[in-house]
């Protein structure tokens, strides 16, 4: 009986034992608990824990690797944010632009220094000019040119491939860079490509090694910087060809009221000439020098089509002398039999007419092979001496002035590309910033609201422009576009159908009045929403950007063409 009660009170023991040792770990796993849900995930692993301590170390691993993941995303996220309403600044003033963009970002990733460098020159001479430094709070002031492929900068713009630079040599950013007065620790140097087309290098050093992450920010930065610069330059080139086409028009101008008026002394001569045939004869030779001075071609005539009188414009243009023109038609000297017979029959519908008859566009190829396109003016008159109806004849030269014109609807066409990429780019932007917006408004931070609905209307609108034309809100330089091209309408409905449901979703987020996020979330219409945001989001993005190639290499084909 007394063996019996002491192996009941041995059994009791251990019992208690382990119930001490379950209660011990359940404190410990319940303090481990409060730690992560207060969002502390520094744990200590012990090798002689229990199992439910080890799983909840492996949770607290992950937790700690998800919340790393979210804060960089978000990071990216708000930085984008940012810099969509920098990239809105008054392109005009691009040194200007260039600086806020490069303190901005600097600033943003906090660096220390930076510089911002674009490809000027020429060909031959082309190297990376400074147009932007920062360093130290400060905006600096410095001239600098980098030739290509000279050091760490020529050589991030001739491999196109971003790098970063740990071991710098002393003095570096002094000497070489000229950023300044104390070499950072990191150096990270990310070519500016919009398109495979690199247009310059972005220098940013700092005393801490860039992550990943923040790389990757940079380089979205970078391209974002290309684009606007390429945008700054189309539109500055299509400005200098529309003013040098308004000049050339103005001297065509000029130059046809000059020929209007030497027509009318050549009239007035031509009367005179009739009245008074000596007169005429002895002022002969100072005439044929007024027309030879005249810079257009000018001849005469007979009623069968042969010349009797050509100026050194005229002949300039067959290539032959004076003597040889004289005498002959058209047949001569014109190898192409259809201009020739375009010629004939403007000749004798001269010859049948008493007014002035207009050629606006006459093609003519010289025997030498080079075509040109005349506006020719032809005036019937009666010859006093022969009695018979003769031509002459003014012509100018408008080859030139058609190929500037071709020139200039070339670079509209380019520039009108250029805007319509800015759209979709921009399209791209608003479509983040309202994902970034409805799910931060989830969270209860109700003050954005006006910011996502102020997103989602101006998507709304660019969608609009995109699609019927129209003038895009927020846009410089302010154009008006015309209805979409019918081999963009299929991947517009595309987007148009996705657009609706994105939009949708985040107008159904903006009129919620949950705040923050609650464990009964799963149950609520805001989990489909969001979730519906995430999916749309992603398939209207890859549209987006089929949309912007698709109008990149059409725009690209007709301008080769």
């Amino acid at each position: 009986m007394a063996l019996f009660s002491w192996n009941n009170s041995k059994k009791i023991a251990v019992l208690e034992n382990e119930i001490e040792k379950l209660t011990h770990y359940l404190k410990i796993s319940e303090f481990s608990i409060k730690k992560i849900s207060n969002g502390n995930f520094e744990l200590n692993k012990d090798e002689n824990a229990h199992p439910l301590q080890n799983s909840l170390l492996e949770l607290n691993k992950k937790m700690k690797e998800f919340v790393e993941t979210e804060k960089q995303r978000s990071w990216i996220s708000e930085g984008l944010v940012t810099f969509v309403e920098i990239f809105r600044r008054d392109q005009t003033q691009k040194k200007e632009l260039y600086h806020h963009i490069l303190a901005s970002l600097i600033k943003y990733v906090k660096a220390n220094q930076g510089g911002l460098f674009i490809l000027s020159g020429s060909d031959k001479e082309a190297v990376l000019e400074m147009v932007a430094c920062y360093a130290y709070e400060k905006k600096k002031f410095i001239e600098k040119k980098v030739a290509i492929g000279e050091g760490l900068l020529g050589q991030c713009f001739m491999e196109q491939e971003t790098s970063m630079y740990t071991d710098l040599p002393p003095f570096y950013t002094t000497i070489t860079s000229g950023l300044g007065e104390v070499t950072p620790g990191c150096l990270l140097l990310v070519p500016l490509k919009f398109n495979n087309q690199v247009i310059g290098v972005l220098e940013i050093a700092g005393f801490h090694k860039f992550q990943k992450h923040e790389i990757d920010f940079i380089e979205k930065i970078a391209e974002s910087i290309a684009s606007i610069s390429l945008n700054i330059q189309n539109t500055e080139k299509a400005r200098n060809l529309l003013l040098e086409s308004e000049q050339r028009a103005q001297m065509l101008k000029e130059q046809e009221e000059e020929l209007r008026q030497n027509l009318e002394e050549l009239v007035a001569t031509q009367e005179e000439m009739q009245r008074k045939q000596k007169e005429l004869d002895q002022n002969s030779s100072m005439m044929k020098l007024i027309i030879d001075n005249i810079p257009f071609p000018v001849f005469v005539k007979n009623e069968i089509g042969r010349y009797t009188l050509v100026n050194k414009a005229e002949a300039s243009l067959f290539n032959l002398s004076e003597e040889i023109i004289l005498g002959k038609d058209d047949s001569h000297f014109v190898e192409n039999e259809q201009e020739w017979k375009v010629i004939q029959e403007s000749d004798l519908r001269t010859l049948d007419a008493d007014i002035p008859v207009e050629l606006p566009e006459q093609s003519f190829t010289t025997s030498g092979g080079v075509n040109h396109i005349f506006k020719t003016t032809k005036i019937p008159f009666v010859n006093s001496f022969t009695g018979k109806k003769n031509i002459l004849g003014v012509s100018v030269d408008l080859t030139e002035k058609m190929d500037l014109e071709k020139k200039l609807r070339k670079k509209k066409m380019v520039f009108e590309t250029t805007i319509l990429i800015t759209i979709i780019d921009r399209q791209r932007m608003l479509s983040q910033k309202i994902g970034f917006y409805s799910e931060i408004l989830i969270r209860g931070k109700r003050q954005h609201s006006e910011s996502l609905k102020k997103a989602i209307d101006l998507y709304d609108h660019s969608f609009s422009v995109l699609k019927n034309g129209g003038t895009p809100l927020e846009m410089e330089p302010v154009v008006t576009l015309e209805k979409a091209d019918d081999f963009l309408l299929p991947l517009i409905m595309e987007a148009e159908e996705i657009w609706e449901r994105y939009k949708q979703a985040a107008e159904n987020i903006l009129t919620t009045k949950i705040l923050g996020k609650t464990d009964a979330m799963s149950e609520h219409p805001l989990y489909r929403w969001i979730e519906e945001i995430e999916e749309a989001g992603v398939t209207l993005l890859k549209v987006n950007d089929e949309l912007r190639e698709t109008v990149y290499y059409k725009n690209r084909k007709e301008v080769v063409n």
